[in-house]
């Protein structure tokens, strides 16, 4: 029973209409894999157009921050240097020295000048100082 069921073993032969069918699907096949090989190829090329717009663009925000932070840091630099100049000035220095010092000016001040006379130190006089 078991043979019944079973498909008797056909061998196709080559005719000439199922050679020619095969040399047109392989030459579909080759036309299909050159077809497929030059879709990557092109879809490669687009990815990479597209990294390089991306780093590209990202340079360029980078570069206009950079230029920003130059901005600021020279104004910040010219800030500095004018009040390094404030700092300096002899007009501060000197009222700073008068009202925490507790300094005076050389003309402000009398000194006693001891003179001598004939071999002997003695008290002349009181000297404004100019």
């Amino acid at each position: 029973m078991q043979h019944a069921l079973r498909r008797p073993n056909i061998v196709r032969r080559p005719t000439p209409k199922s050679t020619a069918r095969r040399k047109a699907d392989e030459e579909t096949s080759v036309v299909f894999k050159i077809i497929i090989f030059i879709l990557i190829i092109l879809s490669a090329v687009a990815l990479g157009r597209v990294i390089q717009f991306a780093v590209y663009n990202q340079y360029a925000l980078e570069n206009e921050q950079l230029i920003k932070d130059i901005g600021s840091q020279q104004q910040i630099r010219q800030e500095l240097v004018s009040r390094k100049l404030s700092l300096e000035s002899p007009q501060r220095i000197q009222s700073i020295a008068m009202k925490k010092l507790k300094m005076v000016k050389p003309a402000n001040v009398r000194y006693i000048v001891y003179k001598e006379v004939q071999d002997k130190p003695r008290l002349a006089y009181a000297q404004k100082n100019f």
